[in-house]
């Protein structure tokens, strides 16, 4: 037999505090939850390769460069792959940094013009761009409505970062299983 006295100490404990102290008790956690966008690096056939989850009040340019610092092809013998071949993204990365970063790295860039931040055209040779080889860049399009297909994704119910990225890279993992098996 359990005497009063030897639990109460733990009631104690577990009982909340007065409202006075502590406030009213209810869980607040909806009204936390921030936008968020995803930036992914996706190949040809939609597959993923890296993945960055940043604030939806954040441009696009600016997680380019995350993104592509998180691409990392494993190979079974010698360095891993760090940098693509070659990049089409949308134009809403037409900058003088992107281009930058591509050239210094090796990268071959396929950035449509925007208009809105286009000024005259300058001297020299001007950038290429090949609209025939941008119409690839549906995969991207592609890999992004397989994802929001996902009702956990689409509108973003978790108030942490790390539990919607490990919703995210689930469903990726789900994705290639039906790609590939």
């Amino acid at each position: 037999m359990i005497s009063h006295s030897s639990i109460s100490p733990v009631v104690r404990s577990i009982l909340p505090r007065s409202p006075e102290k502590r406030g009213l008790l209810r869980f607040e956690g909806l009204d936390r939850i921030q936008g968020s966008k995803m930036s992914v690096l996706v190949e040809r056939h939609g597959r993923l390769l890296a993945c960055i989850i940043a604030p939806a009040n954040v441009h696009d340019a600016m997680t380019y460069h995350p993104t592509l610092t998180v691409f990392k092809i494993q190979r079974p013998i010698g360095r891993p792959i760090i940098r693509p071949q070659e990049i089409l993204v949308d134009a809403a990365y037409y900058t003088l940094a992107i281009r930058t970063i591509n050239r210094r790295r090796g990268i071959k860039t396929m950035i449509p013009v925007n208009r809105r931040n286009h000024r005259r055209p300058k001297r020299g040779r001007s950038y290429q761009f090949d609209p025939i080889i941008y119409r690839s860049r549906r995969a991207v399009e592609r890999f992004f409505s397989w994802v929001k297909a996902f009702r956990k994704i689409s509108p973003r119910y978790e108030r942490l970062e790390e539990s919607f990225r490990g919703l995210v890279i689930i469903a990726c993992i789900l994705i290639l299983w039906r790609l590939l098996g």
